[in-house]
């Protein structure tokens, strides 16, 4: 098994290549991004190319001072050629670089880049962790299986459950964060301690007491402490819901892999290869699903 900062390092690269697929799909206009285009034209302009135009410019400007500066007209004449020659050599190079389909391609690799990392070492929980490496793991296995099929109809219906699975590796990534996050966060289980006490007390003094102005603040902050509870135990049910859903995504990997190794090398017919993609989609829709629980539960606690 390769070591885990090379394996790390392929499914980043894994990921980025999805992710910045994914954005040309889903963008039409991606080339009008403010920022993509200053990176194209930051490149171009720090490129050799440019900079053998800038210096041809700026050369063939200092023999026009040194040889014509006796003959001023002359030498206004052909510093303004040369200026005009080398502005709109340079223009046309930023032009071409701006319909330059590697550059755009790079340069959207860059902005994307921040999006797409994966680390373990960002991961504290040891369970956590423990999950997250043995999803990496199945990634390589399934990630050679697919790099060893030769071009073909096999490798090109394969190619989508690599992509799908790589997909999944990052939603794996994404919950795992968001549960080491919360488990991370000692203010939760303080909260759980607490907030029952703390309704259990408005409780006991909105029976005993008879002013309906303060009635009213202890109705008031006993319903928004009950709020906070139900956001609380919906945040640890999640949570517990996590790690579940983490076990059974862990099978669901090996299960793909397993049936990859029959559909590659049992010579297995295009349904069963539909039937993996699938199954694949199915559980990315699931993770996504309850990653979006998880947003919108935090998201209510830090309300």
């Amino acid at each position: 098994m390769v070591n885990l900062h090379t394996l790390e390092a392929q499914i980043q690269q894994a990921i980025l290549h999805n992710a910045v697929e994914s954005y040309k799909r889903q963008h039409a206009h991606w080339l009008n991004n403010r920022a993509i285009k200053g990176a194209i034209l930051t490149d171009a302009l720090l490129s050799w190319q440019s900079l053998v135009i800038i210096a041809a410019t700026t050369l063939s400007l200092a023999v026009v001072v040194v040889i014509f500066h006796p003959f001023w007209i002359v030498a206004a004449t052909l510093t303004v050629t040369v200026l005009t020659t080398g502005v709109v050599v340079e223009t046309g190079w930023l032009w071409l670089s701006l319909a330059d389909e590697r550059r755009q391609t790079q340069a959207l690799t860059r902005h994307l880049q921040p999006k797409t990392t994966l680390s373990i070492d960002h991961i504290h929980n040891d369970q956590l962790k423990v999950k997250l490496l043995k999803a990496l793991q199945y990634w390589w296995l399934i990630n050679q299986k697919f790099s060893a099929l030769p071009r073909g109809p096999m490798r090109h219906q394969v190619e989508a459950t690599h992509h799908d699975v790589t997909c999944w590796i990052q939603a794996i990534y994404t919950l795992a964060t968001q549960a080491d996050k919360l488990l991370l966060d000692t203010m939760v289980g303080q909260d759980l301690q607490n907030v029952p006490v703390a309704i259990r007390r408005y409780e006991e003094n909105l029976l005993r007491e008879n002013d309906l102005q303060i009635r009213q603040h202890l109705e008031q902050a006993l319903v928004h402490r009950r709020q906070q509870l139900q956001t609380l135990q919906s945040l640890q049910n999640n949570l517990r819901q996590i790690h579940y859903k983490l076990d059974s995504t862990l099978s669901a990997l090996g299960m793909v892999y397993s049936q990859l190794l029959l559909v590659t090398e049992g010579g297995q017919h295009r349904g069963q290869i539909n039937r993996l993609q699938t199954d694949v989609t199915e559980e990315i829709h699931r993770l996504q699903d309850l990653i979006e629980a998880m947003d919108e539960i935090y998201q209510e606690k830090s309300a």
